[in-house]
């Protein structure tokens, strides 16, 4: 693995944060103008229960990544392969979790929210994890090209996205329309740097339970 090069990785980043933060500050203002202060609240409180759900099942994993693939030279493949098979478990577990709590997190009965978008925030939480591991193999690997823009598309897609089709969406439906758009872009950006991610590392399945438990070890002490 070639050395890391601290001032490239940090302008990139600081880059990309930046515009992120941009191009997200444009999207708020805009969805704060034409939705009203209640449709654009409950639009942010999907996003709230997406960090809180996801922040408690993922107990700090992914943080564990740069370390191991850095400091202890771990085969990309195995956190790959790790990531994969928690992405199935996290289905499960989120789907058991909003059959079971389901009033508690979402209102669907009293028609708060339409029952496709409890759907589809499942689905956005268990895509949110899948992401978070990506961006730390990358960073571990010192990709921080894909890196960077693994961070910055999804924002800056979704805006140049929204602005327009904003207008287009049913007005009766035009926040939940908004979510789902936000999770479509997100999600096509995510899978396309997967492609990305499998050519450069030609990665296959490897199993290892003793990476997983390093993982878990390093990422509860960054959870606490």
């Amino acid at each position: 693995m070639s050395k890391i090069n601290l001032k490239k990785n940090i302008a990139l980043s600081s880059l990309s944060k930046v515009l992120t933060i941009l191009a997200s500050f444009i999207v708020n203002w805009f969805l704060s103008r034409y939705l009203g202060p209640e449709l654009r609240g409950k639009y942010v409180y999907l996003f709230t229960l997406n960090s809180i759900i996801w922040m408690f099942l993922e107990l700090g994993v992914s943080k564990s990544f740069p370390y191991l693939l850095q400091s202890r030279k771990e085969d990309p493949r195995k956190l790959y392969t790790f990531s994969l098979f928690t992405m199935i478990i996290v289905g499960v577990l989120v789907t058991l979790l909003f059959t079971l709590f389901r009033p508690l997190i979402l209102d669907v009965t009293n028609h708060e929210y339409p029952f496709y978008i409890l759907l589809i925030l499942g689905y956005y939480i268990v895509v949110y994890q899948f992401y978070s591991r990506t961006q730390a193999i990358q960073l571990g690997m010192d990709f921080i090209n894909d890196y960077s823009l693994l961070a910055l598309l999804p924002a800056l897609i979704f805006m140049l996205a929204l602005i327009p089709s904003f207008w287009f969406f049913p007005l009766h439906s035009r926040m939940e329309y908004s979510f789902l758009l936000n999770v479509s872009v997100f999600t096509l950006v995510l899978f396309g740097f997967q492609y990305r991610l499998n050519r450069k590392l030609k990665l296959r399945i490897r199993w290892d339970k003793l990476v997983v438990r390093s993982s878990y070890a390093l990422g509860f002490k960054a959870f606490l």
